[in-house]
């Protein structure tokens, strides 16, 4: 088995974590190894690896995407140590090469709850099987700019001002803005995002916005995920998905989704528009105070630009522990 390593030391409390990796070292001595530049320098003196592809480290985002490019074509699974974004950014570089190769996550990111995240534990490490994989297909959002391919979405595109991210150990909504800009953590509350020539369309439809709107979120949506939505009206339109071919959601809220509320709140109210489309159907978003933020990383800023989110069936291939 030829095993591509990817390391992303930037996600979650921006540490290595030595034993997840020791384990993984253990359980792969006896199988051929790559990574690029930017991973070997973190984990050389772990493991027994060749380096292939690009020199060049910039020490963000484009490292995970070279690794994706460099190591689809030379090896049959790639095990990657970071959070959802860092999965993005491979399969970004994968896509680039139109050579898609399953896809492993050991979950040393921040949110960690998306399709590739594999492994969350030493034992999960020990007891894998690596010489058994049995990938499967995994939905996903593409999003484009100006017909440039900014990334898929296998958790959520979010259109807002603030995302995820660990500050001080701790999970806490930080500023867009600084964080795509200078690289910082910013500790934010949403906001409110809409400007005079904001725009959602679906299907060359406008969809109408309403007085306020602090988040827009979609999401695809896995057959079994499909099926939480079974005989559960109050999540409105959601709860057709389970008779639907329709695989993907969007919700436009007038407050905030996506923060952390307080188990002692007052009762929480928002205005929420609700759509269910499918793979088929095109939209199309422009003009906000906001970021378009792709499993939580910022992508672009939406001031002045606008994004293209269609649905794909087979997005990616992913490896699941044995229930």
């Amino acid at each position: 088995m030829k095993i591509g390593v990817v390391i992303n030391p930037n996600s979650g409390r921006g540490k290595i974590n030595e034993d997840l990796l020791k384990a993984f070292a253990l359980k792969v001595k006896d199988q051929e190894l790559y990574s690029t530049l930017s991973t070997f320098i973190h984990i050389r003196d772990f493991l027994k690896i060749k380096v292939i592809g690009s020199e060049i480290i910039y020490g963000d985002y484009r490292d995970s995407v070279n690794a994706g490019k460099s190591l689809s074509c030379a090896v049959d699974l790639i095990v990657f140590f970071g959070g959802d974004g860092t999965a993005v950014d491979i399969i970004v570089g994968m896509k680039e090469e139109n050579k898609l190769i399953p896809l492993a996550g050991v979950a040393t990111g921040t949110a960690c709850c998306g399709p590739f995240i594999t492994f969350r534990s030493v034992e999960d490490l020990i007891n894998f099987d690596f010489t058994g994989i049995n990938p499967s297909w995994v939905r996903g959002l593409n999003v484009y700019s100006n017909n440039q391919f900014l990334g898929t979405s296998f958790i959520d595109v979010v259109i807002g001002d603030t995302l995820v991210s660990t500050v001080d150990g701790e999970k806490r909504t930080v500023a867009a803005y600084d964080f795509f800009y200078h690289n910082k953590r910013v500790i934010k509350n949403p906001g409110y995002i809409q400007l005079a020539h904001s725009s959602v369309v679906v299907n060359q439809k406008n969809i109408p916005l309403g007085k306020k709107l602090s988040q827009i979120i979609i999401s695809p949506f896995s057959d079994r995920e499909k099926n939480y939505y079974l005989s559960k009206a109050v999540t409105g339109l959601f709860c057709h998905l389970p008779y639907s071919t329709n695989s993907y959601g969007m919700i436009i809220s007038s407050e905030p989704i996506i923060f952390f509320m307080e188990d002692n709140s007052l009762p929480y109210c928002s205005e929420l528009k609700q759509i269910i489309f499918s793979q088929t159907d095109l939209i199309y978003i422009s003009n906000f105070d906001a970021f378009c933020i792709i499993d939580g990383n910022p992508k672009i800023d939406l001031k002045q630009s606008e994004v293209c989110i269609k649905g794909e069936e087979h997005s990616g291939l992913t490896i699941k522990l044995e229930a």
